[in-house]
């Protein structure tokens, strides 16, 4: 998993699933992905398509684009 912070919340990602910490400590909660999330490697189910001449890629209702980020390549998550 990758820890990731969003807007200065602090989010889990695994395979596509975004998770939140809980209201208790050690619980997780799954949450819709949160604009702007850069993540390191697509979800495992991710297809390409071309919205508007732009190529994103959808997992799960869920839009990525990709991007360099320290020399690497990752991906955002974006509207289509």
């Amino acid at each position: 998993y990758e820890t990731l912070e969003v807007g200065g919340e602090v989010f889990y990602y695994y395979d596509g699933v975004f998770y939140a910490p809980g209201r208790r400590t050690g619980d997780y909660v799954v949450v819709p992905a949160p604009p702007g999330a850069v993540v390191g490697d697509l979800p495992h189910d991710a297809v390409e398509v071309t919205i508007g001449g732009r190529r994103l890629f959808e997992a799960r209702g869920v839009y990525y684009v990709s991007v360099r980020r320290d020399g690497r390549l990752s991906w955002v998550v974006t509207t289509p």
